[in-house]
């Protein structure tokens, strides 16, 4: 999905005459509804030609001219989008970026003098990677959530030379006396079994690790619950943090109820996080200053560039989209970051601060 680094790149992105940013709204399922998302889409085209029209009539016919460069990268509008979203950038001149999204973004088209990042922002915050571990005593799977894709980065068998454990009878250890106790089959299996989970869990957090790259992303443990407990409390602190376990995931659970469960299990983890960034958020701006709160305040940071994290609520994306565009391209000017927020996080962000905020790196004298 984009990282910061990419929206930074379309941020620098511009056209002589202006930019067509068009956002394309997929999950129709009912086949009567085959290409009902164009005719969203194509509403909102038809609007914005129409403010051009009204306010500035010689950008129409650089208007038109991205329109059709992007009609030529959009699904076949009789058909399903195919994808939750879509998002297309343009110039008269060229098509800047053109691909599906894995997550639902609303309809729209604007032109401006560079992309219209806002929606995309959103549907990167709502779907986020992560990482999941699916493991019993001698098998792990390791999977990587990224782009609506559920991808295994590896797949690990602990040692399996521990002789026959069945074998029935007495087994005897090298000891330097006589007369030492010999072990039976079901003690070497189960000391075998514990060889071997040690084992496992040992060589599982470097490819636990690479699988969560340098972000921080929530990670998912589920199989046997011994294993899985021992495999969190392996992991190191920076990663333990993130890691929750599940205890209705199995080794060999089929993939599309793998990734449900998954995503529903994202879904929850993130909600609780934000309660708790915003509550300490809101805390933190109260005491020391370090955050914007409300959409003076923020204004306020952005002009002195102060901002961090750039936070805005789904109410306010959607209803003053012009205004969030232009303060997610500040905060990327000014090397900060942007997420939103859902949930109650979201409804808490509306109530308290306008549905608009910011982390700031340093106090701001104008900021309350």
């Amino acid at each position: 999905m984009f990282d910061r680094a990419e929206l930074v790149r379309l941020r620098g992105a511009s056209g002589v005459q202006g930019v067509l940013s068009v956002y394309a709204s997929g999950g129709d399922r009912d086949p009567a509804a085959q290409g009902a998302w164009f005719l969203r889409l194509d509403q909102e085209v038809r609007a914005e030609r129409k403010r051009l029209e009204e306010q500035t009539p010689v950008e129409v016919a650089g208007f038109d001219a991205a329109w059709t460069r992007l009609l030529g990268e959009l699904p076949s509008r009789e058909s399903f989008l195919g994808a939750p979203g879509w998002v297309g950038f343009a110039s008269p001149e060229r098509v800047i970026h053109a691909a599906a999204l894995p997550a639902a973004v609303p309809a729209f088209a604007g032109w401006e003098r560079s992309p219209c990042l806002a929606p995309l922002a959103a549907a990167r915050s709502y779907s986020r990677p992560f990482v999941a571990v699916l493991v019993d005593h001698r098998h792990a799977r390791v999977f990587r959530y990224e782009d609506g894709a559920l991808t295994e980065t590896h797949d690990h068998t602990a040692d399996r030379s521990l002789g026959d454990l069945n074998e029935v009878g007495v087994r005897k250890r090298a000891a330097t006396h006589s007369g030492m106790r010999g072990q039976t089959s079901h003690e070497a299996a189960h000391y075998g079994i514990v060889e071997a989970t040690e084992r496992l869990v040992r060589e599982l957090v470097e490819p636990v690790r690479e699988a969560v790259g340098a972000e921080v992303v929530p990670i998912f443990i589920g199989g046997d619950d011994h294993v899985a407990h021992a495999l969190r409390q392996a992991l190191p602190a920076e990663l333990r943090d993130d890691a929750q376990l599940l205890g209705d995931l199995y080794l060999r659970m089929p993939a599309t109820e793998l990734k449900q469960r998954l995503e529903a299990a994202r879904t929850s983890a993130w909600a609780e996080r934000s309660q708790r960034r915003v509550g300490g958020w809101l805390e933190d701006g109260r005491s020391r200053g370090r955050a914007a709160l409300g959409l003076d305040d923020t204004w306020r940071a952005l002009g002195e560039g102060a901002v961090d994290v750039l936070l805005l609520s789904q109410r306010f994306y959607r209803e003053r989209l012009q205004e969030a565009n232009r303060l997610v391209d500040l905060a990327l000017d000014q090397g900060g970051d942007v997420e939103m927020l859902d949930g109650e996080a979201s409804e808490r962000l509306d109530q308290e601060t306008e549905g608009v905020g910011a982390v700031l790196r340093f106090a701001v004298a104008a900021v309350r």
